[in-house]
């Protein structure tokens, strides 16, 4: 798989270099080099975010950084980098937990894929595993846990996949249908 991924990116590098629409090229190359002038209010937002964590390794507070509505435009700490955000308010412990919690969500939605015994006992843990996943890259430029939508759903999928993979490993946790 690591072999799989080298090659695609090797394929899209080699794409881009012979290939791709000069604008294309230019854009990819200022957005590595930081010239674009959205990746440099990225990177300065995020090594103010750093800074902020550094400064208070217990945090700042809920609600005293990032891009919500509610919070004052002077205490915008962290840009819209998701994981920043909460290593600003919940601090170095809280960013830890937040990505174990990441981390254990991918996995155990992936074993309850692997364990589930039909198809249609497969479906929501693995669109959890694919969201968790899919969602990992853009929140490091955007800040998707304020939109209720994204948040309620995607870990609602991610409660129901622990669920159904500690039914599906123990199925003596199970009720009967004549228990009740």
């Amino acid at each position: 798989m690591i072999l799989v991924g080298v090659g695609l990116l090797a394929l899209a590098g080699l794409y881009f270099y012979f290939w791709a629409p000069k604008d294309t090229v230019d854009l990819v190359y200022d957005t590595i080099t930081f010239q674009e002038p959205s990746t440099l209010g990225h990177a300065i937002e995020w090594f103010e975010g750093i800074d902020s964590m550094i400064a208070s390794p217990q945090g700042i507070g809920l609600a005293m950084s990032g891009n919500a509505r509610g919070v004052v435009e002077g205490l915008r700490v962290g840009g819209e980098n998701q994981f920043i955000i909460f290593g600003v308010q919940l601090g170095v412990l809280g960013l830890f937990l937040y990505c174990l919690l990441l981390f254990m969500s991918v996995r155990y939605s992936f074993k309850a894929y692997r364990l589930a015994n039909y198809k249609e006992d497969r479906v929501i843990p693995f669109t959890a595993a694919t969201v968790k996943v899919g969602l990992f890259l853009p929140l490091f430029t955007s800040n998707a846990e304020i939109y209720l939508y994204v948040a309620f759903v995607s870990w609602w999928m991610v409660g129901y996949s622990v669920s159904a993979y500690h039914l599906n490993k123990k199925p003596s946790l199970r009720l009967k249908p004549n228990t009740i």
